[in-house]
Formats: structure tokens, sequence, C-alpha cells
């Protein structure tokens, strides 16, 4: 017996933390993810993310965005730049709500994305909602795909009560 896997048999959705994230919010209607880091990041995790689709001959590629942190953001923090980029994401008026993953770089130096995302939302007043993708510190695929179907239950209104369905 032949041991060995071939291409048919291998998943094409594995990777890091981010991409595992990058699997669920960039299949959100109406909304844009932004991957905060250098754009290595964000380019790996879509290009892994659009082979997949092709392969499977899904053609509606989504967009994913980048904080794109330099070298100086890396090292003295790119709070700055994710907040630069949310305000470009919401004035282009398409979207409905916003992903922000972090990744291995913006977690490690210790970027507040969480504050970032609940103050840009009330400013805004469109849902912006952190998605935890720590990779290397103790993530997975597994861990960022989780991580995104958390966020994305945010988005999702509140059951309502029996009274507040009858007001209705």
């Amino acid at each position: 017996m032949n041991s060995k896997n071939s291409h048919k048999n291998i998943s094409r959705l594995e990777g890091c933390t981010v991409i595992g994230a990058l699997t669920v919010t960039s299949f959100v209607t109406d909304a844009a993810t932004i991957v905060h880091g250098p754009a290595g990041c964000a380019h790996q995790s879509a290009s892994m993310i659009q082979s997949a689709m092709l392969y499977n001959e899904c053609y509606d590629i989504p967009e994913i965005f980048t904080s794109d942190m330099s070298e100086e953001e890396i090292i003295f923090g790119g709070e700055e730049r994710l907040k630069e980029t949310i305000r470009e994401t919401v004035a282009d008026g398409r979207y409905k709500a916003i992903f922000v993953i972090g990744t291995c770089i913006s977690d490690t130096i210790g970027d507040d994305i969480e504050t970032v995302c609940k103050n840009a939302s009330a400013e805004y007043n469109i849902p912006i909602i952190p998605i935890d993708a720590s990779g290397f510190l103790g993530g997975s695929f597994e861990k960022g795909f989780i991580s995104a179907i958390r966020g994305v239950t945010e988005l999702i209104p509140p059951r309502r009560t029996e009274a507040e369905a009858q007001e209705a």
C-alpha cells in the first residue's frame, strides 16, 4: 500500500492562523478584511486563499486589505497605520463591517488592535471586529478559523425576547 499523499487529497486551505481567519472573514458579504501586519503576510495569505478558490473553480475572489506595516512601524508600533487603513476602508463606502486580523508581528510588538477597533467602530458607526490570529504565539490554521467564526457571530443580532417580538 502506498501511504504517500497525492495532490488530490491534500487540503488546499492549510497554513498559519491568519490564513485560517481569512478563510472565514474574506467570504462575508459586504465586509472588508484588513490584515494588520507587513504586506508579505497579507500577500502570502491572500495567495493561498485565491489558489484554493481557483483550484475549486470559484472565481469570485475576495478583496483583502493590509495595513502594510513598514520597518519603522514594526519597531515603534503600527496602531496609527491601522487607524489610517481603517479610515481609508470606511471611506470607500462599500462595506457594512470590517474585520481586522492581527499577525504575528502586530501581536508580538503589542499593538492594541482590540482598542483601535472599538474606538474606530464608535467613530464610524459600523462594526469593526478584531480577530485574534497570533500565529507563532500559540496558534494554528484551526485557531484562526475558530477566532474568525467567533468574530462573525458578532454581526448576528441577538435573539429578541417574546415581549420585544410582540412590540415589533
